[in-house]
């Protein structure tokens, strides 16, 4: 009997000691979770940069240049589809001055319609997004034109707001207005001289053979 109880004396006691291990071994390796694995919620920002860009076109279709300034930072780049560059809010400011200028400008008005082709990338504080814009252009001298381009803007948070830092257009270099209009005009001139010539020499056939 005394064998017996030692044996399970000592079943007992080594059971312990595996339990107490086992619960000490759990606590010291505490539970790690990767970055990766913690989804960070930038739906704010989302609907906050959607919000934007729709404040945005509004405020250009209205000619009302004064709330598109309130989106950029004053260190602003950029890049207009006449490849002119503007570095700063007061070259920004002066660009649209003489574009719609009514002494010298070019422009009578100008119309877009902006979009964003994929959800903006966000790094922290930085976002980066590109899109369509389809704009309309009404000259001084009475030309329509329509031209789509390609942007993309580089923003970054400040006190909780997001300020454009760096905005570019691109248009096809290949298939634009310009472009169109300018084919046509090659072809109404290639047939205007073909025309020319055609009558050129026939009534010079005529006169020559008077002479004779």
């Amino acid at each position: 009997m005394k064998r017996v109880a030692l044996f399970f004396t000592g079943v007992a006691l080594f059971t312990g000691l595996g339990l107490s291990v086992s619960a000490q071994t759990a606590i010291a390796q505490p539970t790690t979770t990767s970055i990766a694995d913690v989804a960070v919620d930038r739906t704010a920002d989302h609907n906050a940069l959607r919000a934007m860009l729709i404040e945005a076109e509004k405020a250009i279709n209205e000619g009302n240049f004064d709330n598109v300034i309130q989106f950029l930072n004053p260190n602003v780049s950029v890049i207009y589809q006449n490849a002119e560059v503007a570095d700063g809010l007061a070259e920004v400011k002066a660009f649209q001055a003489r574009m719609f200028n009514t002494s010298g400008g070019v422009l009578k008005s100008f119309k877009t319609k902006v979009s964003a082709d994929k959800l903006t990338k966000l790094y922290g504080d930085t976002a980066i997004a590109y899109g369509t814009s389809v704009d309309h252009f009404s000259f001084v001298g009475g030309l329509e034109m329509d031209l789509t381009s390609k942007w993309m803007a580089t923003l970054i948070k400040e006190n909780g707001s997001w300020k454009v830092v760096s905005l570019q257009f691109s248009s096809n270099l290949f298939d634009n207005p310009l472009l169109t209009s300018a084919k046509a005009s090659s072809k109404y001139f290639g047939i205007g001289g073909l025309i020319a010539g055609l009558l050129i020499g026939f009534f010079g056939v005529r006169f020559f053979r008077k002479k004779k």
